[in-house]
């Protein structure tokens, strides 16, 4: 039993990233501790250590609600510490203007947004570790920063339970995996 459980214990280390990433646990994997602005970058770190993506769409030179949202949600040292132990963080900042940026950057903003379905600013983007989208949410005044944290963790919770849903789907026969077939639709976005 001993070197049972030495094994298990062994697989469970060094599946740690995998595993804390999807469970939401701080195994092994390295806390974010900023908004990082390149969101290329950020993609590479998190499949490096198999983290999804928390995306922040902002607009803070011409958007007072951007400006605000990033004053007082995104750079609380609370928000950072929670979100960054399960994310990596990243931020698109849309400029203004056109030539703020260079031509190619702007396609990139404009492909990322479009990418996303982002319909306004400010937005988080909830991004798994293969670039798909499973969730947002968009900022109002009227959300404090609780309220952001527990939208961020509802949709988290959200995608967790689709996941273990399908992977139910996979074990199931009969009428068992018609009825998952039907809650895996019922909770799709």
């Amino acid at each position: 039993k001993p070197a049972i459980l030495g094994a298990v214990a062994a697989v469970v280390i060094a599946a740690g990233g995998a595993v804390g990433a999807f469970f939401g646990l701080d195994l092994n994997v390295p806390a974010a501790t900023e908004w990082v602005k390149d969101y290329e970058a950020v993609q590479t770190t998190a499949k490096e250590r198999n983290k999804n993506i928390l995306l922040a769409f902002t607009g803070t030179t011409w958007d007072d609600m951007s400006a605000a949202f990033e004053k007082d949600i995104m750079n609380d040292q609370e928000f950072i510490k929670k979100m960054g132990k399960k994310f990596e963080l990243a931020q698109i900042d849309i400029p203004s203007g056109e030539n703020e940026v260079s031509e190619d950057e702007m396609q990139k903003i404009f492909t990322y947004a479009m990418m996303y379905g982002l319909e306004t600013t400010p937005s988080l983007i909830l991004i798994n570790t293969e670039g798909a989208s499973f969730g947002s949410v968009v900022y109002s005044p009227t959300m404090g920063l609780e309220s952001v944290i527990e939208s961020v963790d509802e949709a988290e919770k959200a995608y967790k339970d689709l996941a273990k849903l399908k992977a139910n789907l996979e074990k199931a026969t009969g009428v068992k995996k018609v009825q998952l077939i039907d809650e895996i639709y019922e909770k799709s976005p």
